[in-house]
């Protein structure tokens, strides 16, 4: 009787801890069973990472490319305030919402992306 005791808790503290994903991969699994639920938890986390990124290049960056790097960080917030609006306004049907937290998650990745390229160093000439 106590070894049943025992496995009903130690599942139920299973159960409660599967309910509070962290990992990235998680989250990614669970949005595709439930997105209404998860999209913005993984966009939390997304935004969290691209913080972190940005706060890392930016005390690696000289003065001048810190003010380049907080200006263009400020751009894209507009244009991430912009983007999501457009898309909200110009949402209709039962997966709009779905669709908009996706392509917020999708920019936040991609301004990742952005934020880990050597930005000081510029693009390499092309020769014609």
């Amino acid at each position: 009787m106590k070894l049943l005791a025992f496995v009903l808790i130690l599942s139920f503290a299973t159960i409660g801890r599967a309910a509070v994903p962290n990992a990235e991969q998680d989250l990614e699994k669970l949005a595709r069973q439930n997105p209404k639920l998860y999209l913005p938890k993984l966009c939390d986390k997304v935004t969290q990472e691209m913080g972190e990124i940005y706060a890392k290049q930016l005390s690696l960056a000289t003065p001048a490319g810190k003010r380049a790097l907080e200006e263009s960080q400020k751009a894209w917030l507009h244009f991430l305030d912009a983007d999501g609006r457009l898309q909200e306004a110009a949402a209709s049907g039962s997966g709009a919402v779905v669709y908009t937290w996706e392509r917020k998650i999708y920019q936040i990745r991609l301004r990742s992306y952005q934020l880990q390229t050597p930005f000081e160093q510029g693009w390499p000439r092309i020769k014609p």
